[in-house]
């Protein structure tokens, strides 16, 4: 149990590093909508919705995988089914939570800087 406790919380790690990293390129970008006009919110959407859905799109191409490759990996698998749908709901909410946090967070720090001093440092 505390191995699958240690892969999630790596995975999560890992999702989130890559989620943030996504949305906090895209600082400059916001910068200049919210300079243009567009409305925090806008700009906070906009930021997290290329993230998410490639998040979704991650997550759901490796749910099947994992599905797929359990029967063979299930020597690996300790105290587990090989398809337990408590498992896979239970990896999936957890990683798509974390996805939408690491999304939220640097998109809200990204609308509320100072769009002329964001474009400054590009």
């Amino acid at each position: 149990m505390t191995g699958n406790c240690l892969a999630l919380l790596l995975g999560s790690v890992g999702v989130a590093g890559v989620v943030a990293y996504s949305v906090e390129r895209r600082t400059p970008e916001l910068a200049l909508r919210l300079a243009l006009g567009s409305t925090p919110r806008q700009a906070m959407r906009n930021a997290a919705r290329g993230a998410l859905i490639s998040s979704f799109a991650g997550l759901a191409l490796g749910l099947i995988a994992a599905w797929g490759l359990s029967q063979s990996l299930s020597a690996l698998l300790y105290d587990v089914p090989p398809h337990d749908p408590t498992t896979f709901i239970a990896v999936g909410a957890v990683l798509l939570a974390v996805a939408v946090v690491a999304c939220w967070l640097p998109a809200r720090r990204a609308t509320r800087i100072d769009p002329a001093a964001a474009l400054k440092q590009e």
